[in-house]
C-alpha cells in the first residue's frame, strides 16, 4: 500500500475570506501538481480530505486527476481541533 500526503494549495487570507478557499495561485498550483500525478500514472482508490473548504478544494481538483471511481472524502474527527 502507498499513501500520498500533500498539503492544501495557496488560500486567500482570513481577513479576505473567513473560509480560506483556495486563491488563484493555489488553484493553479494544485491543477498543476494533478496534471503531473496524472501523467505520471498515479491512481488511488481513495482521497481524504478535512472539512477546511481549501483542503476540500485541493482535494476535489486531485480527484478529478487520479480518483477513477468515487469522490474525496472529508475523514474530520469530531474531537479534532480547527485551525
Amino acid at each position: 500500500m502507498r499513501i500520498y500526503l500533500t498539503q492544501h494549495g495557496e488560500a486567500l487570507a482570513k481577513d479576505v475570506d473567513r473560509e480560506r478557499p483556495l486563491s488563484e495561485q493555489g488553484r493553479a498550483d494544485v491543477q498543476r501538481l494533478a496534471e503531473v500525478l496524472r501523467e505520471k500514472g498515479v491512481r488511488v482508490e481513495q482521497i481524504w480530505h478535512s472539512r477546511k473548504t481549501r483542503a476540500e478544494q485541493t482535494a476535489a481538483l486531485i480527484a478529478d486527476a487520479i480518483l477513477p471511481h468515487g469522490r474525496p472524502e472529508d475523514r474530520t474527527s469530531s474531537r479534532s481541533s480547527s485551525s
